[in-house]
């Protein structure tokens, strides 16, 4: 073999092995940046520019600014989180590269932050009640129906190196780096089909491919996709639209974020925000309600109405709800009984309340069960997450002793215990990242066997 053969050889196999695999996000380049800002925009025109196209924002520096109160970003260090908040106990994945096949493990945040720095961990959970109170939120979302759109806040810690699987999710996502910064790739909603038709796992919404080791022959046609690189640093925040593609890695010795899930919104209340024309730059986050999980089935059942300005009594779930049932929902919104549902009334009325009464029409779409919130379940819930959910029978037998009213109590105890169960499994599964259509719709079609159980107490009562 000549010389000029072997180089020739010696450039194929390169070339080969080069184009094999390749880490997503410098496998080409970017086909744009983030659009950019320096400062919080007005809810309006961050709705009708952002969040009703879907297109994702980065505020340059905004936690810098000196008129902006986001106490976490001043106060989060690792001495004032062991003093506040180190008996609290948070879910830690045990790597740094998201392995969804892998269980996340309890830690308090004592143990945590003893071991961040030493082991692969990863702390990703909801924030505590208590730990809510050192964010903000700015003025951006304070109107409009925005505020009243916010599922959940959840806390982003390590010592950096962290990378996600390529996924999207069904929420939009305000995140704010606080330390620390990160990477984002970006591929638009809308090449759905090319992204989904490889390697991809619908419960739970993300792909298989290797970020970091992309095989380039089997997931060609992702790699061939036009993406958006997106960089946040320390005191930047980024606005991630629902159903977006997008996979993070995290830089820094010490990392930290936080991100605000809210249900994307298909109409905006202008009016709203005019009544409120003077805003702070930030407010005070628990000043504002945590929405109600079922706000995901509103957004759901909404979605084919986007682009109309009213839905008539003969449009309302035609033509996938009997006539009856969907006229009866129709008339429970309705409440000006004009046979015009306006956007206001479409967000106006009490979506728990509906998912009582008709369960059997919303477990057509994606839904999630009504969460109990009377005082035994939120004290039960106040004391950790797993709680009240071993049910032993024994001592529920041992605590009433048979004798008239025993199955009545024995009832109400074990109404009680499905409560508690329901309302825990609704809150871990809301803490994770998983896609979890068909839990809730199993859920939804049980809601109505725990309702029948107030029907059992009178069928014994009346054999008495």
């Amino acid at each position: 073999m000549s010389a000029f053969q072997f180089t020739i050889l010696l450039s194929q196999l390169l070339c080969f092995f080069a184009d094999e695999r390749i880490i997503l996000g410098k496998h080409s380049r970017e086909e744009r940046g983030l659009d950019l800002i320096g400062k919080f925009s007005t809810p309006g025109v961050f709705y009708e520019h952002f969040v009703k196209p879907g297109v994702p924002l980065l505020w340059r520096a905004v936690l810098d600014e000196p008129k902006v109160k986001f106490p976490a970003y001043n106060y989060w260090t690792d001495g004032y989180f062991r003093e506040k908040f180190g008996d609290e106990e948070y879910n830690v994945e045990v790597q740094k590269k998201e392995n969804r096949d892998k269980k996340s493990v309890k830690m308090t945040l004592t143990q945590f932050l003893d071991e961040y720095k030493i082991k692969p961990i990863y702390l990703i959970d909801s924030l505590s009640e208590k730990m809510k109170e050192d964010l903000s939120l700015p003025s951006t979302f304070q109107c409009g129906g925005l505020e009243k759109s916010i599922n959940d806040v959840v806390m982003w810690f390590s010592s950096g190196g962290t990378s996600s699987v390529l996924h999207k999710d069904p929420l939009n996502n305000f995140m704010c780096v606080l330390e620390g910064s990160k990477d984002f790739v970006f591929i638009n909603k809308k090449y759905e089909k090319e992204v989904e038709s490889v390697g991809w796992v619908e419960e739970g919404s993300y792909s298989t491919v290797d970020v970091d080791n992309v095989n380039r022959r089997k997931f060609s046609t992702l790699l061939s996709l036009p993406w958006v690189r997106g960089h946040a640093n320390e005191g930047d925040c980024i606005f991630i639209p629902f159903g977006w593609y997008h996979q993070i890695r995290s830089n820094g010795r010490r990392n930290l974020a936080v991100n605000y899930w809210f249900t994307h919104r298909w109409w905006f209340n202008h009016p709203d925000c005019i009544k409120s024309s003077k805003f702070n730059l930030t407010e005070p986050l628990n000043k504002y309600p945590i929405a109600s999980s079922n706000e995901i089935l509103r957004f759901k059942m909404l979605r084919p109405y986007k682009d109309l300005e009213y839905i008539l009594k003969d449009q309302f779930l035609e033509p996938d709800v009997d006539k009856e049932d969907r006229e009866k929902l129709f008339d429970f919104i309705n409440l000006d009984r004009d046979n015009v549902l306006t956007w206001e009334e479409l967000y106006e009325f009490d979506i728990d309340e509906a998912v009582l009464k008709y369960h059997h029409v919303l477990a057509l779409d994606y839904v999630r069960t009504v969460e109990d919130t009377g005082p035994e379940t939120e004290e039960v819930m106040k004391g950790g997450e797993d709680q009240g959910v071993e049910i032993d029978e024994g001592v529920v037998l041992e605590e009433y002793p048979h004798g008239e009213d025993h199955f009545k109590r024995m009832h109400q105890q074990i109404l009680k215990e499905l409560k508690m169960v329901m309302k825990t499994m609704i809150q871990k599964t809301a803490r994770s990242r998983m896609n979890c259509e068909k839990y809730y719709v199993c859920m939804l079609e049980f809601l109505p066997l725990i309702l029948k159980l107030e029907d059992c107490v009178e069928v014994y009562e009346s054999a008495l």
